[in-house]
């Protein structure tokens, strides 16, 4: 997705969130928004706090072992610490994963509910709140508001051209 070729055959990469040209034999480097998912597939698979909370299922093991095939000696030259991902993947490759018996190992089940959110929903009258919503909000009193007009005429696609970015041939 950070890679595209144009139809004048010029490569692009997204770096620094905008599409530069770059010579074919800079594709394989690794840019920085390429590097955060490994980055993240490191700390999830290999930092024993994340091995712990994120069990390996069947499901799971299909999923990462897809992305073991991306991972090539171009990619360990620049991101060497891939190579405990790669070992840990051979392993699991050939490993059978035990499906888990129950949602946790514990007793109890605990879910984590924000007070705030408990606070919002307790003791309101929805039927109200639905009603005053249907009369004011989804109303079709703004079908001459100049501003809601102006905006929708932005979106239009004449518009909305002008602001993004031309791909260069």
């Amino acid at each position: 997705p950070w890679t595209r070729r144009l139809k004048s055959g010029k490569w692009q990469k997204l770096i620094n969130q905008n599409w530069s040209n770059i010579e074919p034999i800079n594709l394989l480097k690794v840019t920085k928004l390429e590097g955060q998912p490994w980055i993240c597939l490191y700390h999830l698979l290999a930092k024993q706090t994340f091995r712990e909370r994120y069990h390996i299922n069947s499901f799971r093991k299909g999923q990462l072992l897809r992305v073991r095939k991306y991972i090539n000696e171009t990619i360990l030259d620049q991101l060497p610490f891939l190579a405990d991902i790669q070992r840990y993947m051979d392993q699991l490759a050939i490993s059978e994963v035990s499906e888990p018996t129950s949602l946790s190992s514990g007793v109890y089940m605990f879910q984590q509910v924000a007070q705030l959110y408990e606070n919002l929903i307790k003791n309101k009258d929805w039927n109200v709140i639905a009603d005053k919503q249907i009369n004011e909000v989804f109303t079709m009193n703004d079908q001459n508001d100049n501003d809601i007009r102006l905006i929708a005429d932005f979106y239009t696609d004449d518009s909305i051209e002008s602001v993004l970015e031309p791909m260069t041939d």
